[in-house]
């Protein structure tokens, strides 16, 4: 089935049907805007002078940002976690004491769409082998604008908490993974400033975890409406 082109230049708008026998190789040339729309979904894809490769319409992407051990922040005067391994992976040992935590600080993407929520789920695996044992983790999140010509907002002014329980399988360092917080999007732009702090704290229990919880990343996926910004 071929496609149809939509676009728009200075005389109005147009539409175009492409014959099926347009191949990849072939090069269409047009003015301005252009709009390739699938029929099916109506999901159009725009390529908009000024502001980059947009997805319109109800087009839209998920897209992953992966905070490894070695980006974390142990900050001066706080109580971080272990540093160890297991065989080639890295990995940050949290006691069950709950006061070891770790920082990152992360530059929201531009092409994040605005209002949105950010969702983060951690890669984790418990050192032993008892399994359904209660391991706690805590996301502690803040969000702040800056600004190019004056102040921007002040950090540290209050962060929200998410908080992301799992439960142990048999088989120590087996990897396991927490069910996905939520950051409310709805006062976020693209180019807002996050800071994060993980922790793991106590859940109290009889089949609380009391061995070590070690993390391997946090992963962080975002809303997008765009494929890039213009070179220019």
């Amino acid at each position: 089935m071929g496609a149809k082109l939509h676009g728009k230049n200075a005389l109005g708008s147009w539409n175009l049907d492409v014959p099926e026998d347009i191949t990849s190789g072939d090069d269409i040339t047009v003015g301005d805007d252009l709009v390739v729309t699938d029929h099916i979904s109506a999901v159009d894809i725009a390529l908009s002078g000024g502001v980059g490769l947009l997805l319109t319409g109800t087009a839209r992407v998920y897209k992953h940002l992966d905070i490894t051990p070695s980006q974390f922040t142990q900050i001066a005067g706080g109580n971080p976690p272990a540093i160890g391994n297991q065989g080639v992976f890295g990995i940050l040992l949290f006691d069950s004491g709950g006061t070891e935590e770790v920082f990152f600080n992360f530059h929201i993407p531009h092409d994040y769409e605005a209002g949105t929520d950010v969702k983060v789920q951690l890669f984790w695996a418990p050192t032993t082998n008892d399994s359904g044992k209660h391991v706690q983790w805590e996301v502690d999140w803040e969000g702040r604008k800056p600004a190019a010509s004056a102040a921007g907002e002040l950090l540290g002014a209050g962060s929200t908490n998410i908080e992301l329980h799992d439960d142990t399988y048999a088989g120590a360092f087996n990897v396991q993974t927490t069910p996905e917080g939520t950051i409310a999007g709805a006062s976020l732009d693209a180019s807002d400033v996050i800071g994060m702090k993980v922790s793991r704290v106590i859940e109290a229990g009889d089949n609380y975890d009391g061995a070590d919880a070690a993390l391997l990343h946090l992963a962080i996926s975002y809303t997008s409406n765009k494929l890039g910004d213009n070179l220019s």
